[in-house]
């Protein structure tokens, strides 16, 4: 096993994975989110309360010191955790940062007063453990083989000289099964949040820096492949899936769910001739009629932020867009994006639900076979976004 990424291109790596997260994240509110978000008011209540009995300390430099330290870490994890849609991890941490707190600043030299801080420290203690208990029971009952059994591969299939990586995400497959793994520097896809993180992975593949690619993918029919958060696999890491056109084909089938793909030996050239440019409305039908059903279409859409949206999205999220296509037979799938990534080329007229459609893109018996999309609609899931966005599209052809 190798990792391609020196320590300064991890730290990078990391605060950009970071700054793309609020982008990325999705949040589905119902009773237990509004539950955990009540609850994380009542702690942040009370952790004000406590900050405003130490106002004395905070006088001194050291105080002020601290006081700033805490304030961020509690800022990071309000933020971070309603992003996600996991508000009890607010909770989880708010109540340790608490008892930190106490710990360290609030007993006193009385007895009565000592017993009361140590009455809170139990009962937090306590409603910490008990938060936690399900994610205790999970890793405690975890057994690897129900997962060793599922991402076994033959071993007539694989060449141990040679090196792989695992695509999109399940990268265990590679510890599993004894692999010369030779990951790209993004090695979980759908954590490639930004443009920036796309190109990274690009460049890797472009550079064929890995012999052989084993995917995983999604036949079970799932509108939107097998990615996170409902959103559609073609839309992530587009410059990325490029690339793997370009420089890899399919070498096996391993079963229903895995293949394995080669470097090609001759690569093939996608070419991009700008076709449409103009600008439009969120909500409105993008129709795409006028298109040849007989070629592949890219496009790239570009949004923009309010002002309004960045402000809120110092405590809250930023909104998100989701996509709805309108495919033969009038049916639509309506799914998640990450917006930034669509400013990268994505495949536009042909509908793909895994990885095996994704390869047929420039094969001409299963590219017709591919269903056609009639129609594009982008939403802005809460307000935030300015209305109106451009919206490009490009015919792409082998040369």
């Amino acid at each position: 096993m190798s990792f391609n990424v020196d320590f300064n291109s991890y730290i990078l790596n990391s605060i950009e994975i970071i700054s793309g997260y609020k982008k990325s994240m999705q949040i589905y509110e119902g009773e237990e989110y509004t539950k955990n978000y009540l609850a994380a008011i009542v702690v942040t209540g009370f952790f004000s309360m406590l900050l405003y009995y130490m106002r004395r300390f905070f006088f001194s430099y050291n105080g002020l010191s601290i006081l700033i330290l805490i304030l961020l870490a509690f800022y990071y994890c309000f933020s971070y955790s309603f992003t996600r849609g996991s508000a009890s991890l607010f909770f989880k941490c708010s109540v340790v940062s608490v008892i930190i707190f106490l710990l360290m600043y609030l007993p006193q030299n009385t007895e009565y007063k000592n017993r009361i801080y140590n009455v809170v420290i139990i009962t937090l203690s306590f409603g910490f453990i008990n938060n936690f208990y399900n994610d205790i029971l999970f890793l405690t009952n975890w057994n690897h083989d129900q997962y060793r059994y599922k991402e076994r591969i033959p071993n007539n299939q694989l060449d141990r000289s040679k090196t792989y990586d695992i695509y999109p995400n399940i990268t265990s497959i590679s510890y599993f099964n004894n692999l010369n793994y030779q990951p790209r520097p993004i090695f979980q896809s759908y954590s490639a949040y930004t443009p920036r993180l796309d190109s990274l992975n690009s460049y890797f593949i472009s550079e064929k820096k890995v012999d052989n690619i084993i995917f995983h993918t999604s036949l079970n029919n799932v509108s939107w492949g097998n990615t996170i958060d409902e959103r559609y696999f073609l839309f992530e890491e587009p410059l990325t899936k490029i690339e793997i056109l370009e420089k890899y084909t399919i070498k096996d089938k391993i079963n229903k769910s895995l293949f394995i793909t080669e470097k090609r030996k001759k690569n093939i050239n996608i070419k991009f001739k700008l076709i449409d440019r103009r600008f439009c409305t969120l909500g409105s039908v993008i129709n795409l009629d006028l298109i040849n059903p007989d070629k592949l279409y890219f496009f790239t859409a570009k949004f923009k932020y309010s002002n309004k949206a960045k402000a809120i999205s110092l405590l809250y999220k930023l909104p998100y867009i989701s996509v709805e296509l309108i495919k033969d037979h009038n049916s639509k799938i309506r799914f998640n994006t990450v917006s930034d990534l669509l400013s990268h080329q994505c495949v536009l007229n042909k509908y793909c639900s895994n990885y095996y459609d994704y390869f047929s893109l420039f094969e001409e018996s299963k590219f017709k076979s591919l269903e056609n999309v009639k129609a594009i609609k982008f939403y802005s899931n809460q307000r935030g976004y300015i209305n109106d966005f451009e919206f490009t599209i490009f015919e792409a052809s082998l040369f």
